[in-house]
């Protein structure tokens, strides 16, 4: 039985190497950066990655026990990016900078797929533990997708329709039709000057320990209840001017209280 999955195994290498040469033509095409298909087979963490995992994929579907996920960690703790060797994904795949990426067990990715560091593609629910194996429970990403930094797709029921862009720190748990963009609404960012800033931070409530703690870090009085254990102790202790704890504190400031 042994004999024959290697031997079945050995003879699957050339087809991998092509496909592996889909990838890597891939991150030359995708990345402006890259100089040379060889530097990116010799320099690019992400082709480490993918190379290992298209290994151990072969070793999954033959259900050799125990050895894929042991070079799929392996692969991890050297490039920072997490796939599970149950995880199909199609040619001509690319993940650029490829830290804190995270592909489950049951995700589906088709060809010409670009995602960039920090995405996730991962299950909804857990908390059925071992009842849930055997089921589909991350997502499907179709063909010539784009995922930028960031994002989180959560379901074995949520599909990313073929020729999708999915913006950078969105999260999405259910499908998107074929070319859809999904962006991030309503997210505010604040530019505003340091003599501004240094105004805010002179409003009650908020102080810098610049004295005291002597870290120089700005501290808000308490943007948070305590409530006090039995025996009239705080559940948490709250920092004072000075640095030191109080104790037997219970108050409240809501984030209205720290804004102009």
């Amino acid at each position: 039985m042994a004999h024959e999955i290697t031997l079945d195994f050995l003879r699957g290498l050339p087809r991998l190497r092509d496909l592996l040469q889909t990838d890597v033509e891939a991150a030359f095409t995708g990345d402006p950066a890259a100089l040379s298909q060889d530097e990116v087979i010799v320099a690019y963490p992400f082709v480490e990655s993918i190379a290992v995992h298209r290994l151990a994929h072969e070793l999954y579907l033959k259900k050799v026990a125990l050895i894929p996920r042991i070079m799929s960690e392996w692969a991890h703790s050297r490039t920072g990016m997490d796939i599970h060797p149950g995880a199909e994904i199609g040619p001509h795949f690319f993940v650029d900078h490829c830290t804190g990426t995270v592909i489950g067990e049951t995700s589906t990715i088709g060809a010409h797929v670009k995602m960039y560091q920090g995405v996730a593609l991962i299950a909804k629910s857990l908390s059925g533990g071992q009842t849930l194996r055997g089921t589909k429970r991350h997502p499907t990403i179709e063909d010539h997708v784009t995922i930028y930094s960031g994002a989180t797709i959560m379901g074995g029921d949520t599909v990313v329709g073929a020729g999708s862009t999915i913006g950078a720190n969105v999260f999405l748990t259910t499908s998107v039709p074929p070319r859809s963009l999904v962006i991030p609404e309503d997210v505010k960012v604040k530019v505003m000057s340091k003599p501004e800033r240094q105004k805010m931070m002179e409003k009650p409530g908020i102080f810098r320990s610049d004295s005291g703690a002597g870290d120089g870090r700005e501290r808000h009085t308490s943007p948070v209840r305590f409530i006090g254990r039995p025996g009239g102790q705080p559940a948490f202790p709250r920092l004072n001017e000075t640095g030191s704890t109080e104790s037997n504190v219970e108050t409240t400031i809501g984030p209205s209280d720290l804004h102009e």
